[in-house]
């Protein structure tokens, strides 16, 4: 559920003595699309209103439109984005694994060449590690 705070307010003259044009009709819509309409109430008074709104289509990104209607017809409509739970680990692998995978070429790329004279034993006559005869 997410928390959706809105306020009613209503500047027309006279509106304190038509008790019967005092309703306003909310609608919280995902996008423009009349079918997303996630939430609908009708309202008789001006005020400050919290809806909690349960959104059925999943993580990602959203652009919500309240959209208000009072009885002469007249449509208010404000529109903000919302994003929650969107899919990090797709964008996690690249930070961990890339960078180890492009070091990890070049030394897979690279062969050594045996070089004999580097050898410690090329040349010895036969003497061990320790430059001597080994024991008999």
């Amino acid at each position: 559920y997410i928390p959706i705070t809105f306020e009613i307010f209503d500047r027309r003259p006279g509106i304190e003595n038509e008790p019967n044009r005092k309703a306003y009709e909310v609608e919280v819509r995902a996008g423009m699309s009349v079918k997303r309409v996630f939430f609908s109430h009708k309202y008789d008074a001006p005020g400050v209103y919290t809806e909690r709104i349960q959104i059925p289509y999943g993580p990602g990104y959203y652009a919500f439109s309240v959209r208000l209607m009072t009885t002469h017809g007249i449509v208010y409509e404000d529109t903000f984005h919302l994003g929650w739970n969107v899919n990090y680990m797709g964008g996690l692998w690249l930070i961990v694994c890339l960078p180890l995978i492009l070091a990890a070429i070049p030394i897979l790329m690279f062969k050594r060449k045996p070089n004999w004279e580097e050898d410690e034993d090329y040349g010895s006559r036969g003497a061990g590690i320790l430059g001597r005869e080994p024991p008999p």
